[in-house]
């Protein structure tokens, strides 16, 4: 390839880190090309790997991980909302909600009786000398 139609050095540069997102996979590079697409111009870059036994594996091994993650941060959101919802039931009960909605009352009503190490027991906010 001529350098009219590709950087070399932008080039050699896109083949490392190619090479490096494959190996962290598991794959081994055996050769890479580059051609340029007639129809649009564009720079075809393909890469020939072998895939090792751990291929697999990582990958596998990296999507269980995400799913637990996941899994994990929807239990979380969840609690968050279902303790929202019963935040905002109470309001309703007290006769607050449309001072809470408007924001001259907080969600939370809380007198922070209950403080242990600066932190609220019952609707565990930070609580300082000035609060």
């Amino acid at each position: 390839m001529s350098d009219d139609f590709l950087n070399q050095e932008a080039f050699q540069e896109l083949s490392r880190k190619v090479a490096e997102a494959h190996e962290t996979l598991g794959m081994s590079i055996m050769g890479q090309q580059a051609q340029i697409d007639p129809s649009t111009g564009d720079v075809v870059l393909m890469t020939a790997a072998l895939v090792r036994k751990t291929a697999f594996e990582n990958v596998t091994a990296d999507l269980d991980t995400r799913r637990a993650v996941q899994r994990i941060a929807a239990e979380e959101a969840q609690s968050a909302l279902d303790k929202r919802v019963e935040q905002y039931t109470k309001a309703i009960e007290e006769g607050r909600i449309l001072d809470v909605l408007t924001g001259q009352d907080q969600l939370v009503h809380c007198s922070h009786e209950r403080i242990h190490e600066g932190l609220c027991l019952d609707c565990h906010e930070e609580v300082t000398s000035e609060t």
